[in-house]
């Protein structure tokens, strides 16, 4: 169902998702017509639907696109945010409260503004910490330890990815009620934010660190014995 954009609300949980990652619009686009493609299905998702999914002018993708999402991503459908159209009351009102659909905009434009400051806001929390564990002024954190004393040719780096444990700040402690937005699901109100989870070696994205959350998997550098 396809929904005008001033009526439409936003899905929060799929871009959410997209940021944990990092990418782009565009890229998460290619990463699906990559999987679609190895299925054997048409690969016809561009960027723009991606951003009808995430405005929530699609409400509800078709199946196939449905199960590419949760492949991606690593979760399940009901994990992708989209819902089915609401009831209509006998009023002629939607069956979705108003004051929910308000809070979700305001999110997403609080959302979008920090997108468009990440940069300098990633290089003001950084002068939070010492000096000593910042990368210059390039909004980069690394304790003096991670850093090597010379560059070191390309194909000697291996990268290695070990599981982080799980984070201490969640994102849903009663403190973070208030910046939340507000969802009606099985009648009862719930926030749509997934929990922000902090990699060890940048700013955090809720502060608009240009990488953005990475989940709980970290990345270290090994040097690789020739």
């Amino acid at each position: 169902m396809v929904k005008p954009a001033e009526s439409a609300v936003p899905n929060l949980a799929l871009s959410d998702l997209r940021d944990a990652q990092g990418w782009s619009q565009e890229e998460e686009a290619e990463r699906l017509n990559e999987l679609a493609r190895a299925k054997g299905w048409p690969d016809t998702i561009t960027a723009n639907a991606v951003s009808r999914w995430e405005r929530g002018i699609v409400e509800v993708p078709i199946p196939m696109h449905r199960r590419l999402l949760a492949e991606l991503f690593g979760v399940s459908q009901q994990e992708l945010g989209f819902t089915r159209p609401q009831a209509v009351q006998p009023d002629g009102s939607g069956a979705r409260d108003q004051s929910v659909i308000r809070s979700q905009r305001e999110w997403l434009r609080t959302r979008q503004a920090l997108n468009r400051h990440r940069s300098d806001l990633t290089r003001l929390a950084t002068r939070l910490y010492p000096p000593e564990v910042r990368v210059g002024d390039t909004g980069l954190l690394m304790p003096a330890d991670w850093r090597l004393a010379k560059p070191v040719p390309l194909d000697s780096i291996e990268l290695v990815w070990t599981q982080a444990p799980a984070p201490t700040v969640t994102g849903h402690h009663e403190e973070t009620r208030p910046l939340r937005p507000w969802s009606r699901r099985n009648d009862a109100m719930t926030a749509t934010t997934r929990p922000c989870e902090i990699w060890t070696g940048h700013a955090c994205s809720i502060t608009g660190s240009a990488t953005g959350c990475l989940g709980r998997s970290r990345c270290r550098l090994v040097k690789r014995q020739r």
